[in-house]
């Protein structure tokens, strides 16, 4: 039988440079150690994470991010990569809200550098037309659909052609997967 500081030691090689084992199983009602045979799926969901965290502390003087969902089995999408353990929802410090444009931009161009090559999925929590969020989803897995880049502003999902996606990628010059 598996416990959490099992699973703490099979992530901590992978929670670098910032991530803590508490945020992604402790701390909160939705959070919880997965499944063994699922352990090694969010590694590079974590990959992903690390680079985001990075280039918005090394580009834009982001504090960091938190991670506020990992694996989640019950609750949302009957397809979520979060059932599976293939998926993070990442926020910015309520300090850095004043850097939610950037925060998205940079979403998106990690989106347009991997996306097609590595099976990236992108959410973005936000007004639409805002080009800005303040939580992130990223995900790396089976797409049921064609469109793996999202945006939700309240319970409302809107399709990709409507997101700020599209808008970010267009106006940095970059092609979406």
């Amino acid at each position: 039988m598996s416990t959490e500081s099992d699973y703490e030691k099979f992530l901590a090689p992978h929670l670098s440079p910032g991530f803590a084992f508490r945020e992604l199983v402790t701390g909160a009602q939705n959070k919880q150690c997965p499944p063994r045979s699922m352990w090694p799926r969010i590694v590079p969901a974590l990959a992903f994470a690390n680079v985001l965290r990075l280039r918005m502390m090394q580009e834009h003087g982001a504090k960091g991010l938190l991670c506020v969902a990992a694996y989640r089995p019950k609750g949302g999408a009957a397809t979520s990569q979060h059932k599976f353990n293939r998926a993070l929802d990442l926020d910015l410090f309520p300090s850095d809200y004043g850097l939610a444009p950037m925060f998205a931009t940079e979403a998106v161009r990690l989106f347009c550098d991997y996306g097609s090559r590595q099976s990236l999925g992108l959410g973005l929590y936000g007004r639409p037309k805002s080009c800005a969020t303040i939580r992130v989803h990223i995900d790396v897995g089976k797409h049921e659909s064609a469109d793996r880049g999202w945006q939700i502003y309240g319970s409302r999902e809107l399709g990709l052609a409507a997101s700020d996606i599209a808008t970010i990628a267009k106006r940095e010059g970059l092609v979406l997967p």
